[in-house]
């Protein structure tokens, strides 16, 4: 137990590093007018006008839900693959079509949650018979997810889904500079769930947003 939390506590603090080294380079694009540090943010209205939710989405509710869905098929087995998949095929849903616009009856904080719970149930339910059909397609899937160009594909596309962060990019070709952190961070969470379990990875993962969240409220004051 002690050695996996100080596994969890080494790797937090690479990621850390990284994210500095990152910043850094945002701000020497920063001098050439290719970046903007503080662009209007998506969350910036949750944030002021419901704190308490915002904290709750950022460091529980999100790591929970990004885990599963970028790192629980990592360890591939029958229920890791089916559910890790449904998973995987709901943020990306969530991302691409707004479902908020269609739960205005729910408070704000709530609504990519449910949404996301709504999706990964359906998706669920359709996959695992799906793969009962399909067997062949189910054991391919999971030799893919086994090899090392799935760990680092779905890597990428979670860094990639986190540009709506990076708004202030100048253009497009920046964006591995400036979402390298998230690459790095998606890596480490990976390591933790392939050596010590998914709830290794989540809880890295909220700790290194609560550090950015603690920050973020340290410098507006």
């Amino acid at each position: 137990m002690l050695i996996k939390i100080y596994d969890v506590i080494k790797l937090l603090c690479i990621h850390i590093l990284a994210t500095f080294l990152f910043s850094l380079l945002k701000v020497a694009l920063e001098a050439f007018d290719l970046h903007d540090f503080n662009p209007p943010l998506i969350n910036d209205s949750l944030k002021s006008e419901f704190p308490v939710a915002f904290i709750l989405l950022t460091i529980l509710i999100v790591p929970v839900i990004e885990e599963l869905s970028f790192r629980l098929f990592l360890k591939p087995n029958n229920t890791n693959v089916e559910l890790g998949i449904a998973a995987f095929v709901s943020i990306l849903f969530i991302f691409f079509i707004d479902m908020r616009a269609h739960l205005l009856f729910l408070p704000i904080y709530l609504r990519v949650s449910f949404a996301y719970v709504i999706l990964l149930v359906t998706f669920y339910t359709f996959i695992k018979f799906f793969f009962l059909n399909y067997s062949r397609i189910k054991a391919r899937s999971i030799s893919f997810l086994k090899s090392n160009f799935s760990l680092i594909l779905f890597n990428i596309i979670f860094a990639a889904m986190h540009y709506k962060s990076e708004l202030g990019t100048a253009y497009i070709w920046l964006y591995p500079v400036t979402l390298g952190s998230y690459f790095v961070g998606g890596y480490i969470y990976s390591i933790l769930r392939i050596r010590h379990g998914l709830k290794y990875g989540i809880l890295c993962h909220s700790m290194y947003n609560s550090i950015l969240l603690g920050s973020s409220f340290l410098f507006e004051v």
